[in-house]
C-alpha cells in the first residue's frame, strides 16, 4: 500500500509537470501535443442522475479489443439509461470505414458525436461536415488531430500512465539505491497513428531517460533511445502478433548470452505478444525469470499473467469515470451551461478544451 500511495502521489505531482514543453527527451516524426493545465474547473452543476434528450452517435475503433468494446457499450448503456437514443458503430479498426459510418450518422441527424479515432489524422473532412451540421463533437480517449471541428476532449492523463509504467520499472529494479548496478531493458511503443501512444512513451521516458543516459539501464538494441525512436519501436495497430515478432528478434539478436531485465510495454495487447515470445525463449524456467514487464488496460488475460508472474503490472483506466465525465460534458453543453474542463490540448489546429482523469496501476499485490 505504501508503494501504491507513493506512485499516486507521483501521479499528482506529474499532473503539474506535464505543461513543461521545454527540452523534450526525444524528437520524432510525430508531434507530441502536450497539455496545458487550466485553472480550477467550475464545479459541476449537472443533476444526479443526468437526463439527456437527443440522438447521440458513438464511433469506436473496434470491438475485438476488450477496452474499446467496453467503452462503446458502457457509453451506449449509460446514455440510453439517461433518456437519449444511441447509434453505436465499431469501425473494424479501419479509418475509411469509420469515416463512412460518421457520414451516415450525420445524415441520421445526430445531435452529438462521440468519436475515438482509428487514425487521429484522418477525420478532418468528415468532422467538418459534422460541425457544419451543428453537431457537438467530443473526442473520446484519443484526440483527433489537425481539425478545428472538435469541441471537447475527454481522456485519461496519458503522460501519467506512461510515467507510472516508467516509475514501476525504476522501483522494481531499485534504481534509486546506492548499489543499483546495471540492467538491460528494451522499449516498445503503440500505434504511430494514435496520439495516445506518443504520450505514453513520453511519460515513461521522462522517468527512465536519466537512467538510460547514466548507463544504469542499457538498451542493447539501441532502439527507442534516439531521434528515430518511433520508427524503431512503434507497433502498428497495437497488434499482439507484431509485438511477439519484434520481441523474438530482440531476444535472438541481443539476449542469447544473458537475460533481459525489463521491458517497457505501453499496453496489454502488446504485453501478451511479449509474454508469448519470452515463454518460447524459456523464460519462467529456473534461472531464467520473467523480466519486469509493464502494460495498460487491465485486460482479464493480462491480470492472470500478473498473478502468475509473467507480467508485472498494468495501468487501469476506469471506463466508468471516463463515461461519467463525458455524460457531464454532454449535459452541460446541451443545456447551455459552462462545460467543465481542467486542461487543453493543441491538436495542430486549435487548443481543444479537455478534461483529464488520473489513471492508477495494479500489480500482483493489488489486482
Amino acid at each position: 500500500m505504501k508503494k501504491i500511495w507513493a506512485v499516486l502521489l507521483l501521479s499528482l505531482f506529474l499532473t503539474g509537470c506535464v505543461t513543461n514543453q521545454e527540452d523534450p527527451v526525444f524528437e520524432n516524426d510525430l508531434k507530441i501535443p502536450s497539455p496545458t493545465v487550466a485553472s480550477t474547473p467550475t464545479p459541476s452543476t449537472a443533476p444526479t442522475p443526468i437526463r439527456i434528450e437527443g440522438h447521440i452517435g458513438i464511433s469506436i475503433p473496434l470491438d475485438f479489443m476488450g477496452p474499446w468494446e467496453g467503452n462503446g457499450n458502457t457509453l451506449k448503456g449509460t446514455i440510453e439509461k439517461a433518456g437519449g437514443t444511441v447509434d453505436l458503430r465499431f469501425a473494424d479498426n479501419n479509418s475509411a470505414t469509420q469515416e463512412k459510418q460518421i457520414e451516415e450518422m450525420i445524415l441520421e441527424g445526430i445531435d452529438v458525436l462521440i468519436v475515438a479515432p482509428v487514425d487521429g489524422y484522418s477525420l478532418s473532412a468528415v468532422l467538418k461536415k459534422a460541425k457544419e451540421a451543428s453537431i457537438l463533437i467530443i473526442a473520446f480517449d484519443r484526440l483527433v488531430m489537425g481539425t478545428d471541428a472538435i469541441d471537447y476532449y475527454v481522456a485519461f492523463d496519458n503522460e501519467i500512465a506512461g510515467a507510472l509504467q516508467g516509475q514501476y520499472i525504476v522501483d522494481s529494479l531499485g534504481l534509486t539505491g546506492e548499489d543499483r548496478g546495471s540492467y538491460t531493458m528494451e522499449v516498445f511503443a503503440g500505434a504511430p497513428n494514435d496520439n495516445n501512444s506518443q504520450l505514453f512513451f513520453k511519460g515513461a521516458m521522462d522517468v527512465l531517460s536519466p537512467y538510460i543516459k547514466s548507463g544504469t539501464l542499457v538498451i542493447k538494441s539501441g532502439q527507442g533511445q534516439t531521434e528515430d525512436a518511433w520508427k524503431k519501436v512503434a507497433m502498428t495497430g497495437w497488434e499482439t502478433d507484431k509485438a511477439k515478432i519484434r520481441m523474438d528478434k530482440l531476444l535472438k539478436s541481443y539476449y542469447t548470452d544473458e537475460n533481459i531485465d525489463a521491458i517497457l510495454c505501453p499496453n496489454d495487447s502488446l504485453a501478451r505478444g511479449i509474454v508469448a515470445s519470452l515463454e518460447a525463449a524459456g523464460y519462467g524456467a529456473e534461472g531464467k525469470p520473467f523480466p519486469i514487464l509493464t502494460g495498460q488496460d487491465g485486460e482479464s488475460e493480462n491480470i492472470e499473467n500478473i498473478i502468475e508472474g509473467k507480467q508485472s503490472m498494468t495501468v487501469i483506466k476506469d471506463t466508468k469515470r471516463l463515461v461519467d465525465r463525458t455524460m457531464i460534458m454532454i449535459w452541460q453543453a446541451l443545456s447551455g451551461d459552462r462545460v467543465e474542463t481542467n486542461a487543453g490540448f493543441n491538436n495542430d489546429a486549435i487548443d481543444v478544451p479537455s478534461y483529464l482523469e488520473i489513471p492508477i496501476f495494479v500489480d500482483a499485490n493489488s489486482y
